[in-house]
């Protein structure tokens, strides 16, 4: 089963949230810009700077394609510079605590569910603790760096059909496999 969204029904859920909003007082969504825009990247810092862009390249396929002394490496998957810049903060930096704002996890889109799969055995193989879930408009595979910053690889559900066949094992009570 596949979720499809016309550009109609987009428009229409877009028209009754913002009807939604203005009864209740909260301001509407505002429009979006008359230009074309694109995520180009993120730049996460890390202090285990040599052991995050191992995991990025192994686990994720990006590429190392700069850095810059002890300070920055410059990653990407695409024709770009990057996508990614790791900073090396230093070991001794602190991290965040719980409960602190900031950026959840990076995600990477897998195209279906053999390469899903494979993603879920690489990263239990690499000894990373991960959740396969069922978020449902994707299933995700989420891990955490080195430092703590959340990783994930997703596949959405309109990409493909997703059966039983598609993902091996029982579900367990939290809804992972």
């Amino acid at each position: 089963m596949g979720h499809n969204l016309s550009q109609e029904s987009l428009t229409k859920s877009r028209e009754w949230l913002s009807r939604q909003l203005d009864l209740h007082g909260v301001i509407g969504l505002p429009d979006g810009p008359d230009y074309a825009v694109k995520l180009a990247g993120i730049h996460p810092q890390s202090t285990q700077y040599r052991t995050i862009d191992f995991l990025y390249a192994r686990f994720l396929g990006m590429q190392l394609v700069e850095r810059t002394g002890k300070t920055y490496a410059f990653l990407t998957n695409d024709q770009s510079h990057h996508v990614i810049v790791l900073e090396n903060v230093g070991e001794k930096a602190t991290l965040p605590g719980s409960g602190y704002l900031g950026l959840q996890r990076v995600s990477f889109s897998v195209p279906d569910p053999f390469t899903f799969a494979q993603a879920y055995k690489a990263l239990s193989d690499g000894d990373l603790s991960v959740s396969a879930i069922d978020q449902t408009v994707s299933w995700t595979l989420q891990f955490q760096d080195p430092d703590g910053n959340g990783c994930a690889d997703y596949s959405g559900y309109s990409r493909f059909t997703w059966s039983s066949a598609s993902m091996a094992g029982p579900r367990s009570a939290s809804g992972c496999r």
